[in-house]
């Protein structure tokens, strides 16, 4: 019986999701090479493959959710940044999984701490242990972008203050409490 010359013989790398990998071939892309990089001990290999994964449907998605497990806490958050805009509602419940939710006040005061106004709102964090029963709990802090320095136009501005310019935060995490000498 003829070799079909349009499969992979046993030492040729594929391209993943076309053909099954050889035993002894590597796998060069694909849901398969993005599960590849996943299983990496490189963690920036890690992460660079949750981008990709996220080209392949339900099955990267799956793996990105997964990810939000691995043991690097840079994977989480790569994990969690690529999530936490979607609206599936699986991927809502794995979020509030993963980082719950806990509310707090607003409060706006005038010039003489007056109140003017009280809003609630609410956070995601996660309890960060630190070994010998201390633990921090560390807020989300979404990212976002906003203009900093004052116009020229503005009364009582120092030079220090401009140029006016924009600049964009990423969203990281804050200790939701002052640091204990513990911590």
């Amino acid at each position: 019986m003829a070799e079909n010359p349009n499969q992979p013989k046993e030492y040729d790398a594929v391209l993943g999701r076309q053909n099954p990998p050889p035993i002894y071939g590597g796998v060069l892309g694909g849901i398969e090479g993005v599960k590849k990089r996943l299983a990496s001990p490189v963690v920036e290999i890690r992460i660079a493959a949750l981008s990709d994964a996220l080209k392949y449907g339900e099955k990267g998605l799956d793996l990105v959710l997964q990810a939000l497990q691995d043991e690097s806490i840079k994977v989480q958050f790569a994990a969690y940044s690529l999530l936490k805009d979607r609206q599936e509602p699986t991927v809502k419940q794995q979020l509030d999984k993963i980082l719950p939710w806990f509310d707090f006040e607003v409060v706006t005061v005038d010039a003489f701490g007056k109140i003017n106004s009280r809003r609630r709102h609410s956070a995601q964090y996660f309890t960060e242990d630190l070994g010998d029963g201390v633990s921090l709990e560390m807020v989300l802090i979404p990212g976002g972008t906003f203009l900093m320095g004052s116009p020229a136009t503005e009364k009582y501005r120092f030079d220090s203050e401009s140029p006016q310019h924009q600049v964009t935060v990423d969203t990281f995490f804050m200790g939701k409490f002052a640091v204990t000498q513990a911590q």
